[in-house]
């Protein structure tokens, strides 16, 4: 599993897990937007803006996918804070290379917005891994054994994440 940035209109991106295929089409609105369905990742671009190459559209498309996994992920963290009954002080969203989140001492949760590409499955395992850092600023077996109580079959879940984090760098 690559997450791969699109070269041409056909090319393959993965989008929360799914492998879809992108093209990018004529919108009649002035700013451009993504739609996910069907197979498909559709790039909605103003006339303006059409002609460019997959190259020029990279921050642009990029942005747009970082809103989207801000409005879909957000919400479902603050779900998982009431769920396991924590109070972070803050989230923030980050485009990293390296890590899939983290938690200061202050209670504070960066989450990296290249999460868009991975299955829920593992988004919630970030989600609970990072917020189970604000009762156990450490991986003691007390921290793991509150993530395993959340998502069953934690480990094993880590693990997989651990061999997708090499490829998180390219996007």
């Amino acid at each position: 599993h690559a997450i791969n940035y699109p070269e041409k209109d056909g090319d393959s991106i993965r989008f929360y897990g799914d492998l879809l295929q992108v093209e990018k089409k004529l919108t009649l609105l002035k700013a451009p937007f993504v739609v996910a369905g069907h197979g498909t990742l559709t790039l909605y671009l103003p006339h303006s803006m059409i002609g460019l190459s997959w190259q020029d559209l990279r921050k642009p498309f990029l942005r747009l996918l970082g809103k989207h996994a801000i409005e879909k992920i957000t919400p479902m963290f603050w779900q998982w804070a009431q769920r396991m009954t924590v109070q972070p002080s803050a989230l923030k969203w980050r485009h990293n290379r390296g890590r899939w989140g983290s938690c200061s001492s202050a209670k504070c949760i960066n989450l990296n917005i290249k999460m868009v590409a991975l299955p829920m499955e593992l988004i919630h395992y970030i989600l609970v891994h990072e917020l189970a850092h604000i009762t156990h600023l450490n991986h003691s077996a007390a921290f793991w054994q509150l993530v395993e109580l959340h998502i069953p079959g934690s480990k094993r879940i880590d693990k997989q994440l651990n061999q997708l984090q090499a490829w998180a760098d390219y996007l």
